[in-house]
């Protein structure tokens, strides 16, 4: 992986990953993060926030989004696939979405949605001092 994001003609801002890039792995004693660091590839951890939230970050950020049609086909699709199950006998649909073959390629954009949402709360968080022009007498 870490060998293709190098051979492209540009260059990436930010590679978000979910937070389990801080698990140990057993083989090496390393995180994954510690590794592709090693490999030259700096993560940004998304925070872990509920389901829902991740879902409705990505719904704001998709009409924002340009996707190449020609090159981005299997992302299309699983965006378009994503489904919750619907249950006749409750009359309602499962908290959860179908986990299935959509499931990778949506949880991908919904953590890139979640962590463009941390970026841009932080670039425009409030100013901690008010700014006064007070002259005291």
């Amino acid at each position: 992986m870490c060998r293709s994001l190098k051979d492209k003609d540009y260059i990436y801002k930010d590679h978000f990953a979910p937070h389990d890039i801080e698990v140990t792995e057993f083989s090496n004693g390393k995180t994954r993060r510690e590794v592709a660091y090693q490999l030259g590839v700096r993560f940004k951890v998304v925070p872990k926030i509920p389901l829902e939230d991740g879902i409705h970050a990505t719904t704001m950020t998709l009409p924002r989004c340009w996707i190449d049609t020609d090159h981005c086909k299997k992302l299309i699709d699983a965006l378009r696939h994503y489904h919750r199950k619907y249950i006749d006998k409750n009359r309602m649909f499962r908290s959860k979405p179908v986990h299935d073959w959509s499931s990778h390629a949506c949880d991908a954009m919904r953590y890139l949605s979640v962590g463009l949402q941390e970026i841009n709360t932080r670039q425009s968080a409030p100013q901690r001092v008010a700014e006064n022009e007070y002259r005291i007498l």
